[in-house]
């Protein structure tokens, strides 16, 4: 199963993939175009494609509340939770995500506090 989720979203990416187990290992540039909406701040409208695998271990153990063994992180991409710069930031956080998904590594973990948010991303199995 799949869905996307705005990267800049801290708590709605914990949810995603801390919650639920989805990993990420896509990211589409401006998916619904420019709109007026408060909720996007006149950002364009990224977002990571978060991918649910339902009969895996991680989405078995983690729905279940049993503790889950992720792979190796091999990189931390950090986002901000209060945005000074939002345009900056969402740029950074595209190129850095797209290039980790370039070098065959998903979103596999997300550690977050008050002020941050930290996806982690190492290489992803389904099985």
């Amino acid at each position: 199963m799949e869905w996307t989720f705005d990267p800049l979203a801290v708590k709605n990416a914990f949810f995603n993939v801390e919650r639920l187990g989805a990993i990420a290992r896509r990211y589409i540039h401006n998916q619904y175009g420019s709109t007026s909406s408060p909720l996007h701040g006149g950002l364009p409208t990224d977002r990571c494609v978060a991918e649910w695998w339902l009969r895996s271990p991680r989405v078995d153990a983690i729905v279940n509340g049993e503790v889950y063994d992720r792979p190796t992180v091999e990189l931390s991409v950090s986002v901000p939770a209060k945005m000074t710069d939002p345009r900056a930031i969402q740029a950074a956080t595209a190129e850095a995500l797209e290039g980790a998904f370039a070098d065959g590594l998903a979103v596999i973990g997300f550690e977050r506090t008050n002020d941050s948010g930290a996806y982690l991303l190492g290489k992803w199995e389904s099985h």
